[in-house]
Parts: C-alpha cells; structure tokens; sequence
C-alpha cells in the first residue's frame, strides 16, 4: 500500500474543510427545506401556520401600460401568512392574514380529501387582491369543486364550481346612508396545464399552470330580476410543489410573483 505523508493529509483535510464551510454557505444562501407536514397533505399550496408568502408586483406580457391612463395605482407588494390551521366541521380550517398598503384581510379556506375551498375574497381564488372597501361577502355556498385534494394538479384535469354570495355594502364612515344589499353569483372552471419553467425572485422554479376562467353577474335584492353581467376573463396561475402559488397573472392584467417565502421563525424556504 502506497504511503501518505503528513503534509498531504494536512492538504486533503484542508480540501474537505473548505467544501465542508463552502456548503454551509450555499445552503444559507439558498435558504433550508421545510419539514412541516401542510393542511390535507397538499404539496402543490402547502399551508403551515406561520408560513408567509411576499408576491411581487409585475405587468404581464402582453399588457400596455397606457401613458396618462387614469385607473387606480396598484400595490408594489401582496403578503400572505398562514395565521392558524386548525380542524373544522368541514375538514381543516386554514386562516390566512392577506395584506397590502394598509389592506388585511383575514379569508378561511378549507380542506378535506375531496378538494379545497376558498372564498371569493382571497387571492388563491383567481390571483386578483383580497377585499374591497366598504364591501363585506357573506353566506358563500359552492357547488362543484374549486382546488383538487392532496392529489395535486393533474395534467388535463378540468373542475368547475358555481358560487353564490350575498354582498353587503356598508356606509361610509361619518355617514348613516344604508345601501341595499345585493346577490352575486359566479362560475369558475380550472383547466390544468403542463409543466413549466418560471423565474420570479425568489427562483427559477419547475411549476404546474393552472387557467381559471370566470364569468357571474350581481343583482340587488332590491330587483333581483335585474342582473348586471360581470367581465369576463381568464386568469393564468403557476404552482411549485413545496412552495406555493409562485406566479398569477389575473384577468385584469395585473400580474404577482414569488419575492420571498418563510416559514415561521422568518427564515428563508427554499
């Protein structure tokens, strides 16, 4: 057997010292994965509490800033924490803080082994911000599906739901004006596509598209018969196994992708 000398062990000790403390770095670097088991199983949004998810604002292709267009101005940043996850008589309930500007809104999804529920108000129902001013949703009903279980999302799996809700329009502070409530009612389809490359900031991320086409109309109960045909449109929606909802582009052409994602403590997830 070929002799070692002293002065080459020093050196292999050395090598191994150096990858050993280059690693280290590139996993804090890169951030750690988590362990923490999500509500229902689902990998593909998985909902720990204490998790917070921070979206980007960004233009999607194809959409023309107009020079002088007068619409609203658009927040920079959508944060979204996992505030409790808790068993429900529907399953588990998952309450999330969904936040921007001075905005937070608290929205209750839930899930079992059939599928996920969530609410009109929240950003997972098709990428569009949560809340409204002086508008509250109440006595939401589904028929049909709206999220796939821990199955995941299937390539070509299609799920439909039709929503109802009452709208309640509360005054203006200051004022004691009442204002009549009204119906809403709403058809959602998802259609799942394959999978693809995206890049957003907080990595390049293998993804599952999702297409969420939306039609309703609202009517006040006032004269239901009367009914007021919503736009239209379809909503684009990246998934990752692991991490979440990492990109939305939404029907009113106003796109969000992944900044940051963090489990409780505020460290970083890969």
């Amino acid at each position: 057997m070929p002799r070692i000398c002293s002065s080459t062990l020093v050196s292999l000790a050395m090598i191994a010292a150096s990858f050993a403390i280059h690693g280290d770095a590139e996993a804090q670097r890169r951030g750690k994965k988590s362990a923490a088991k999500p509500a229902c199983k689902m990998k593909y949004l998985p909902f720990v509490t204490g998790y917070t998810w921070t979206y980007q604002y960004v233009i999607p292709p194809g959409v023309e800033e107009r020079a002088n267009a007068i619409k609203a101005k658009v927040p920079e940043m959508l944060t979204i924490t996992v505030k409790s996850v808790e068993p429900s008589s529907k399953g588990t309930a998952i309450t999330l803080t969904e936040s921007y500007r001075k905005v937070s809104t608290e929205t209750v999804l839930t899930c079992d082994s059939k599928g996920l529920t969530v609410p009109l108000n929240s950003f997972y129902f098709a990428g569009e911000l949560p809340g409204a001013l002086g508008i509250d949703l109440e006595g939401q009903t589904d028929k049909g599906e709206i999220y796939p279980s821990a199955a995941g999302l299937s390539r070509g799996a299609s799920m439909y739901v039709e929503i109802k809700s009452d709208v309640i329009r509360n005054s203006a502070p200051g004022t004691k004006a009442k204002h009549p409530a009204a119906k809403l009612e709403i058809e959602r389809q998802i259609t799942i596509g394959g999978s693809e490359e995206v890049e957003v900031e907080h990595g390049i991320h293998r993804a599952t598209a999702v297409e969420i086409a939306l039609s309703g109309r609202v009517a006040l109960v006032t004269d239901l018969e009367k009914k007021v045909s919503l736009p239209e449109g379809n909503a684009m929606l990246w998934f990752t196994n692991g991490i979440g909802l990492v990109r939305a582009y939404n029907r009113l052409g106003q796109g969000w992708a992944l900044a940051t994602f963090k489990d409780a403590s505020g460290a970083d997830i890969e």
